[in-house]
């Protein structure tokens, strides 16, 4: 039931448009750069609820895991919306470096970023960026090979009236990437992953780290 004062509205009253999460994205990434920590929980449970009351809590974002969870692409496009409604950003685990179909569904369905697990050299942080970036313009523009697919775009932000806005002047600097380091191959190759154009984060996983350089097995998994 809706109910309306019969006050008129003030002059004074501004009804507020709404912003879609990506648009602040530029700016969340330069409040990093300037030093300015940002706290996130990982989620694998496909409860929408639960992905709302967490973001609701305050965190700055939700890191949504695909990569160990039963989480399919439709119960992902309901999660990021629940998320975004509870305040917080949505950074999505994909497959891998070369999981094209996961990168671009997460992208597409509106999550801010993706997070690229098991990146082990420059090359295939490239070929993750690649995949997340449209071929016009802007950071990581350059060989980017995302698809400008229309059928899924009513599920994105502003709907069809804002893709062409989208696709040409803001996708590329709106979508947020980060490359897992959890190998050793990738803590050797530093450097050089976090020189790629268009790579944002570089976002250290210490357990699988641990074990991939030999230390889990030398000296056990710590309590």
């Amino acid at each position: 039931m809706l109910f309306r004062s019969r006050e008129p509205p003030s002059k004074k009253q501004k009804t507020m448009p709404y912003t879609p999460p990506q648009m602040t994205n530029p700016a969340w990434k330069q409040e990093m750069l300037d030093g300015k920590m940002k706290i996130g929980c990982a989620i694998n449970t496909s409860s929408t609820l639960c992905a709302e009351m967490c973001a609701a809590i305050g965190y700055d974002f939700l890191l949504v895991d695909q990569q160990h969870s039963a989480i399919d692409p439709e119960k992902l496009r309901h999660i990021i919306t629940a998320a975004h409604a509870g305040g917080s950003k949505t950074i999505v685990r994909v497959g891998g470096a070369y999981d094209r179909v996961g990168i671009q569904q997460a992208c597409d369905l509106g999550s801010d970023g993706v997070l690229i697990p098991c990146s082990r050299t420059a090359e295939d942080v490239k070929h993750a960026v690649s995949c997340a970036k449209y071929p016009v313009n802007g950071p990581g523009s350059e060989g980017g090979t995302r698809s400008v697919y229309l059928n899924l775009r009513p599920q994105f932000p502003g709907g069809f009236p804002g893709l062409i806005d989208y696709v040409m002047t803001r996708g590329n600097e709106e979508t947020i990437i980060a490359a897992q380091i959890e190998t050793k191959d990738a803590l050797e190759n530093i450097d050089a992953i976090c020189a790629v154009p268009g790579l944002d984060i570089a976002f250290i996983g210490p357990g699988d780290l641990c074990t991939d350089m030999g230390l889990v097995r030398e000296h056990g998994i710590p309590n």
